[in-house]
């Protein structure tokens, strides 16, 4: 394509580039763009595809004017990255697009490049490698973590405590005194989801129970204006989920992955979070 790029900017990784399209070859995008539409839209009086190319750019001159503008853009993109063996390090921006009829399309072209890096030295390195002692400890944390992924959580007939998986309808008094219907949350007890007097409300009731009584919001709650106040809470419990953990067994290793028996997954996550010492020459 017949264009004019003039170098704005050429510091670093960035490149500003104007660009300029000859108002003929704009003139033939348009045609074409024309022509494209012609063969597909439905005009009164016209069969599919037989309407006149000088009506269908009358009639929908401005999708066919963008549409010969993006591909425009994209020649004209596509030429620069080529002519310039530019090597992109991400996407182009067009700025100050000017395009009037009978006139040259122009825009600046703002492109990111990779820089060119030289590596002076790239053998006759050594690197050491810290061995790192994996202990009893470090192995029993991993295979914890493993169980507490693998858990399960069941309901339970008995009074929540840390831990356990909660929904409530939680209403707190007014300033009235006046107490509202209970909104429903499901909370993690010792989540820190809950403030710590509603989490003890919480924990006094069973599944279906009710409890209510006057809780104290912390010194240091994040709304200062509620901060040290003392209202009324009403606590309904509708369920109580409690986590089972696995055993830690053969059959649990085997649930795990490939192994016959906790012993030899033990030795896997030991192996897994050590490794041996070495020196390695580059």
């Amino acid at each position: 394509m017949d264009i004019q790029i003039t170098p704005k900017k050429t510091d670093g990784v960035e490149r500003l580039l104007q660009v300029e399209v000859p108002a003929q070859t704009v003139r033939q995008a348009q045609e074409r763009a024309a022509r494209r539409y012609a063969t597909s839209v439905r005009l009164p009086g016209f069969r599919p595809g037989k309407a006149p190319a000088a009506m269908v750019l009358k009639r929908f001159a401005d999708a066919i004017r963008q549409e010969a503008v993006e591909s425009l853009i994209q020649e004209a993109y596509k030429q620069v990255v080529e002519e310039g063996k530019l090597k992109l390090a991400a996407q182009p921006h067009v700025h100050d697009l000017k395009f009037a009829e009978g006139e040259p399309l122009t825009f600046e072209l703002h492109i990111e490049v990779r820089p060119d890096i030289s590596l002076e030295r790239t053998h006759g390195f050594r690197v050491v490698r810290t061995q790192r002692s994996v202990n009893d400890d470090q192995v029993g944390e991993q295979l914890e973590q493993l169980r507490d992924q693998r858990a399960t959580w069941a309901p339970v007939e008995d009074k929540p405590r840390e831990g356990d998986q909660v929904t409530v309808l939680l209403s707190t008094a007014d300033e009235k005194g006046e107490m509202p219907e209970g909104r429903e949350y499901k909370l993690l007890l010792g989540g820190g989801q809950a403030i710590p007097g509603i989490e003890e409300l919480i924990m006094a009731a069973k599944p279906g129970e009710t409890v209510e009584r006057a809780v104290k919001w912390p010194d240091d709650f994040p709304d200062e204006s509620q901060r040290s106040k003392t209202k009324s809470v009403r606590v309904t419990l509708s369920d109580l989920k409690r986590k089972s953990l696995p055993d830690l067994d053969d059959a649990f290793a085997r649930e795990v992955g490939d192994f016959d028996s906790i012993d030899s997954l033990r030795r896997a996550v030991r192996a897994a979070s050590g490794g041996s010492s070495r020196r390695v020459s580059v």
